[in-house]
């Protein structure tokens, strides 16, 4: 009976298990498909903007709003509006005409702050003239400005655009909104939620997360990290009283001795690495061989890692993340693509390896009463997955080597000692 119970509890773990992953994939699909085509943010505001308008009536107005802030507005003089109107009339001058704003563009500026809509002009002035029409005065600012669109040089348009947003008229993302830049949004997002949870900078954030996984391990957890994850979880340990930053990221500059004070005590995996302090650089540490890949290969086609064979009986752990139905799996990239060898803490298994150039793919250890496996790359079915394309339908891949490793890690929690009989 207590065998059968135990058996209709595994089941039902993994099939809340996958029921989960199920939704979440759900919700990311979705999500990803509104990131890359804005459906249902074009039918939401297209709905809204139909009640959004203005019209002009000879009388004045009391469903108006004048702005009070913002650069555009300071600059061309429209924050004094008010103050200026109520001035004239009180110099014997009146409003004969003026914009009434639709009930809809009124709430959203009263109640979330937008600003209103309207054809802003890119030059604003003064132009006196006598009674035939002939200019006394001129004064118009920006002074300099030009014509149209098209009489903007390539340099200075895709210059602003680099700066801007980089996607903004690429014409792989015709459908997308420009209004919205998701990185920029992402981490204004991130920095509201550090702000409401009590971190100064998002940094600390991450960092409290970092920690937080790590007592999660501690404590008996199981830790199982792909890609980014894997290193970036150690570097924030190793860093954690260091400012490894630089200020585009937390508004103000990185330690420059930030790699002498490294405690690799701290982390799960990895020693003696160096972090990559350029903002420009595309990688965060010594740790990825990304760099040593572009030197001496492999290529797609020779691109292959492969499975160590372990005792069942004095190796279980890796014996069950390493089950497959090929010992020789075909690598992939990703933000971090696999590990130097030799940067790897010698109390940590190496279960995959390309031996030809001395990196680790697939490893495992103990951390205090709990463990931890880091898979290197992104996508076993996408040998290059890059940012904005389309997610891998698994059920093409029925067979994936490579996600099998990955189910071993999602399976394994669930796994029990089987008492020995005597």
């Amino acid at each position: 009976m207590k065998k059968n119970r135990r058996i209709l509890s595994r089941l039902l773990f993994v099939y809340i298990l996958f029921s989960w992953l199920g939704i979440v994939g759900i919700i990311a699909k979705l999500s990803y498909s509104e990131i890359q085509t804005s459906k249902y943010q074009a039918y939401y505001l297209s709905e809204i903007s139909k009640q959004l308008s203005f019209k002009l009536e000879n009388k004045p107005s009391d469903a108006i709003r004048y702005p009070t802030h913002g650069p555009y507005d300071q600059r061309l003089g429209y924050t004094l509006l008010s103050d200026q109107i109520d001035r004239l009339q009180k110099a014997g001058f009146g409003v004969s005409a003026q914009a009434s704003l639709s009930p809809m563009m009124l709430s959203l500026m009263d109640e979330y702050g937008l600003f209103p809509l309207y054809h802003e002009k890119n030059q604003a002035g003064l132009r006196l003239v006598d009674e035939r029409e002939n200019p006394l005065f001129t004064a118009v600012y920006p002074t300099y400005g030009y014509p149209g669109f098209d009489d903007i040089p390539p340099i200075i348009l895709h210059t602003l655009l680099f700066i801007e947003n980089r996607e903004l008229l690429d014409e792989k993302y015709k459908s997308v909104n420009p209004a919205v830049e998701w990185e920029r949004l992402g981490f204004a997002v991130l920095q509201m939620m550090a702000k409401k949870l009590g971190f100064n900078k998002v940094s600390l954030m991450k960092l409290h997360s970092a920690k937080t996984i790590k007592n999660f391990v501690l404590n008996g957890g199981f830790l199982f990290a792909m890609c980014s994850a894997t290193d970036s979880y150690d570097i924030a340990l190793a860093a954690e009283d260091i400012d490894i930053c630089e200020s585009m990221f937390d508004h103000d500059p990185a330690d420059k001795n930030s790699n002498n004070k490294l405690d690799f005590s701290k982390g799960f995996a990895f020693e003696n690495y160096k972090l990559s302090m350029n903002p420009m650089e595309y990688e965060y540490s010594s740790i990825d061989t990304y760099m040593t890949r572009r030197q001496y290969g492999p290529t797609q086609n020779t691109d292959l890692f492969t499975l160590f064979d372990f005792s069942a009986k004095w190796d279980p752990i890796p014996t069950m993340l390493t089950q497959n139905h090929e010992s020789t799996i075909k690598g992939f990239m990703g933000q971090t693509t696999a590990f130097k060898q030799r940067l790897v803490k010698s109390d940590v298994i190496i279960m995959g390896e390309t031996k030809s150039i001395n990196e680790a793919r697939y490893i495992h250890g103990v951390f205090g009463k709990g463990t931890f496996t880091f898979y290197g790359g992104h996508d076993p079915e996408d040998y290059e997955h890059r940012v904005g394309e389309e997610p891998t339908d698994l059920n093409l891949h029925p067979n994936s080597a490579g996600y099998r490793l990955i189910l071993n890690n999602i399976l394994f929690p669930a796994a029990r000692k089987k008492k020995q009989k005597t």
